[in-house]
């Protein structure tokens, strides 16, 4: 992190350095919904634990995981306008 960042950000949020146990966020009852890059890991837990998906994918196997979940799979949403796979 930049120097002074958490002294900029302090009673604005909180900076996590460390990895969070994910399945149990995403199984916490107040989980209703994950904004998710759609890398396989997270796409597989978020299914398996019922947490519908927003998808805010950007580049490697992300596009593709989401064209596969959104519309073959019918489980999450897109950010924007989708334009599908580019060839």
């Amino acid at each position: 992190l930049p120097k002074g960042f958490k002294e900029r950000v302090k009673g604005m949020g909180i900076v996590v350095r460390e990895l969070m146990p994910q399945l149990e966020i995403l199984g916490h009852p107040s989980s209703s919904g994950l904004m998710s890059h759609y890398r396989w890991n997270s796409s597989m837990e978020s299914i398996s634990l019922g947490v519908p998906t927003v998808a805010w994918s950007m580049h490697i196997d992300q596009p593709m995981n989401a064209v596969f979940i959104i519309e073959f799979l019918k489980l999450g949403l897109a950010v924007g306008e989708w334009k599908g796979l580019r060839t």
